[in-house]
């Protein structure tokens, strides 16, 4: 049993396994996956690994990572094999525009996962 004052620490990893099951769902309903993805669902995640948050986004990945074995163990999404791609961004709004940019442009995710922060949002 978890004491009540520890279970705060859960909630990353609960969000971020709810994110994942909406992910999952989303991407079931996709019509024509791109073609260069056919194969592969890549989904992107933008979390501090490093700076004052880092113990957080660590839990964040962890079960991030969980949530996509637990998806492919079930065949994938559409049978297409769902992929992690993790960016640290410190939890810097200036690294959360750098760290999105990197997963469309060179990293090609059909989704992205990360933090709500209106800063980084409105750049």
């Amino acid at each position: 049993m978890i004491a009540k004052g520890k279970l705060w620490r859960l909630a990353p990893a609960a969000a971020a396994l709810a994110a994942l099951a909406l992910v999952a769902s989303a991407a079931a309903s996709v019509q024509k996956p791109h073609a260069e993805s056919a194969s592969t669902f890549k989904v992107g995640l933008l979390v501090p690994l490093t700076g004052a948050l880092a113990q957080t986004g660590g839990w964040i990945r962890t079960a991030a990572e969980y949530g996509i074995s637990e998806i492919n163990k079930k065949g994938g999404v559409r049978g297409a094999k769902v992929s992690l791609v993790v960016v640290d961004d410190a939890a810097d709004p200036t690294q959360d525009v750098a760290g999105v940019t990197k997963l469309i442009n060179q990293d090609h995710v059909n989704f992205i996962l990360g933090r709500s922060r209106a800063t980084a949002c409105s750049r």
